[in-house]
């Protein structure tokens, strides 16, 4: 496992927050059958992890790997199960008021009435969201996320559904993510967010979440699964999960074949690196 703790330094930018957790652990209890024993299953198994605030972290790893998971006890999301281990913001553990208010998470599945346009759901999303006031500013902020997110094109365009036609699934992406900044979060977490996108829209999701985390310093923390070379190239952290145990976490890009090679694992040029972390992480654990 790569450690990064040399990046333990206070948060690069006002606006972020960082990220520890510590030797988390979070397993879940599978009622037996007929007559049997109930069964006790580790998703997670002693996770490790620090994320510098203003920083993009892709959380990878084969189907299965417990990334949704890592996410959603990070993100104190997570309601069933025991956890165990420690998580923290800022160095300090959070507290459910504080990841409310300054966090946002965007589900994999999007959830928008199809008879609305974009900045019909960006304003339904802002009058839900925003403290009560004048309605001109809240307005402006949708203008605001709605140019932030390259979303201007498709502004008057419905969400859609089976009956209407609407955005593509990269502007649908874009728009949660536009929800998501209204209440300008410290930091965001991310499921899947290409998942059933093909390599362009993908890309155009994960360029503008880059532009947001350059321009904002906003953290954010992204499970994916393959990414394509350029989408993976966005990310400067990465962390890698394979059965519930941590292989790798630290620096992206092109830092983990370095990691990789020293245990054995050298890099084949020409391979797309994304999909030789994932084939290594199988081999590894399971050969």
């Amino acid at each position: 496992m790569a450690d990064d703790s040399a990046t333990h330094a206070p948060t690069a930018y006002a606006s972020s927050v960082s990220i520890e957790w510590k030797r988390l652990t979070f397993t879940i209890t599978k009622k037996g059958k007929c007559g049997k024993k109930d069964e006790t299953i580790k998703i997670l198994q002693g996770v490790d992890g620090f994320l510098p605030g203003g920083r993009l972290l892709a959380v990878m790893g084969p189907s299965g790997a417990g990334k949704t998971t890592l996410l959603d006890i990070i993100s104190r999301r997570k309601t069933e199960g025991k956890i165990l281990g420690k998580n923290y913001f800022d160095g300090a553990e959070p507290s459910k008021s504080m990841v409310k208010k300054y966090t946002a998470y965007i589900q994999q599945q999007d959830c928008f009435f199809g008879g609305a346009t974009v900045s019909e759901t960006i304003l339904f999303a802002a009058m839900a969201k925003l403290p009560p006031g004048d309605p001109a500013e809240k307005h402006a902020k949708v203008a605001e996320v709605i140019a932030q997110l390259n979303l201007q094109r498709c502004a008057n365009t419905y969400m859609g559904n089976r009956l209407i036609r609407g955005v593509s699934g990269g502007e649908m992406k874009r728009t949660a993510v536009a929800c998501a900044l209204l209440c300008s979060p410290r930091c965001m977490f991310l499921d899947e967010p290409t998942s059933g996108l093909d390599s362009a829209m993908a890309q155009e999701v994960i360029c503008n979440l880059r532009a947001l985390q350059v321009k904002q310093g906003c953290t954010f923390v992204v499970t994916i699964h393959q990414p394509a070379p350029v989408v993976f190239d966005a990310f400067n952290r990465l962390v890698l999960l394979n059965i519930g145990r941590l292989a790798y976490w630290g620096p992206g890009r092109s830092a983990p074949l370095e990691f990789f090679a020293a245990q054995g694992f050298p890099y084949r040029q020409g391979y797309n690196v994304a999909e030789y972390l994932i084939d290594t992480l199988s081999s590894w654990f399971t050969g």
